[in-house]
């Protein structure tokens, strides 16, 4: 058998040739709806390549020429290899030749982006974080790369967080962790107010008390604690428990299939705050809004009962007026010896003196 290659005919050539003609001017016209690049838009917005300094893990970027032609081009520069690029641009910042620094993940191990001594940009360090990471751990590594020693001041951190309810979650995992770490937050009296990070830290007791209460009003097994929204148009508990069993933490009772019960972790804070993403909008935030009234309920319960756990104080560090009413000892036995236990009653004045107040 004989085959005889030739080219294709005619009509075929002309055919291909239409079709990609079409699919180049549909993919046109679609990029007119098409958000552009987040980085390169960033990078755009801040004055471009020549005011940014890029530390990413990227070979190339889309970069918007004087004349407004749009074009790709390549991160390295004729005497800087790929390689250095990122220390390269790290020193320009430093420098002071460029204001801002945009950092990834990729890239953030191991540079020093503080306010040194030793460089000549020494003004404060702005750090914006545009996505908190899972894990507390890589946000510490973040927010190191900024806040290190041999610092003429200190960097002021910005986190970004959108109004949806669940994504809340990054935050509170976030915070958890950090407060897990100490004197970051109010586990110590003498961090500032803006240092608290206690409002996001919903992964705690009372949160997963609350978040018990919530599921359980809306399945109408108890009365709710706060009632729902004045404002919603509809039965605000039919519908969120409609939205609920679209995400799964309503479930079809095995033991009476047709009867709808509560999933077996439906007080696990993280798998709420996952689920609800999956919601509409409107009835995410909704249902995360009750859920924080309430928790701020639950809380001021609580303290009026005085059984709200503060955590671990530091009572007197900030000027407050401590004094010891009561020492009670106990002296136990036990297998090796004798054990001491001391149990101190105090009283806590936080506020001023009366005399203070008529001075003022």
């Amino acid at each position: 058998m004989k085959i005889h290659g030739g080219p294709p005919p005619k009509d075929a050539i002309e055919r291909a040739c239409t079709m990609k003609d079409e699919l180049l001017e549909k993919i046109e016209r679609l990029g007119e709806d098409l958000p552009p690049n987040t980085l390169d838009q960033l990078i755009d917005e801040l004055g471009g390549p020549e005011n940014v300094a890029e530390m990413t893990g990227r070979k190339g970027r889309v970069v918007q020429t004087e004349d407004g032609q749009i074009q790709y081009e390549s991160r390295s520069e004729q005497d800087v290899p790929l390689e250095t690029l990122n220390l390269t641009e790290k020193g320009r910042f430093m420098n002071g030749e460029k204001d801002v620094a945009i950092i990834s993940e990729a890239a953030s191990s191991g540079i020093s982006l503080q306010s040194d001594r030793r460089v000549r940009n020494q003004r404060r360090r702005v750090h914006i974080t545009l996505e908190l990471p899972w894990s507390a751990d890589r946000a510490i590594q973040q927010f190191g790369r900024t806040h290190r020693s041999n610092q003429v001041n200190a960097p002021e951190y910005i986190f970004l967080i959108s109004d949806l309810a669940g994504e809340r979650r990054f935050a509170s995992t976030v915070a958890k962790r950090l407060e897990s770490l100490g004197a970051l937050t109010h586990g110590d009296r003498r961090a500032t107010e803006t240092r608290d990070l206690s409002q996001f830290n919903i992964d705690n007791k009372y949160g997963r008390s609350a978040l018990e209460a919530v599921m359980k009003t809306i399945m109408g097994y108890e009365q709710p604690v706060v009632p729902p929204p004045a404002d919603y148009k509809g039965d605000f508990f039919k519908d969120i428990a409609g939205a609920l069993v679209g995400v799964g933490l309503i479930v079809n009772s095995e033991a009476m299939p047709g009867i709808l019960s509560l999933d077996k972790d439906y007080n696990n804070i993280s798998k709420f705050l996952n689920r609800i993403l999956g919601m509409p909008v409107e009835l995410q935030n909704r249902l995360f809004k009750y859920f924080t009234d309430t928790l701020a309920a639950i809380i001021t319960q609580a303290k009026k009962l005085g059984r709200f756990d503060l955590g671990i104080l530091d009572l007197g560090a900030a000027g407050e007026n401590v004094t010891r009413i009561k020492l009670t000892k106990f002296i136990r036995r036990h297998a090796t010896g004798v054990a001491p236990t001391e149990l101190h009653t105090v009283h806590v004045e936080r506020g001023m003196i009366w005399q203070e107040a008529i001075d003022k």
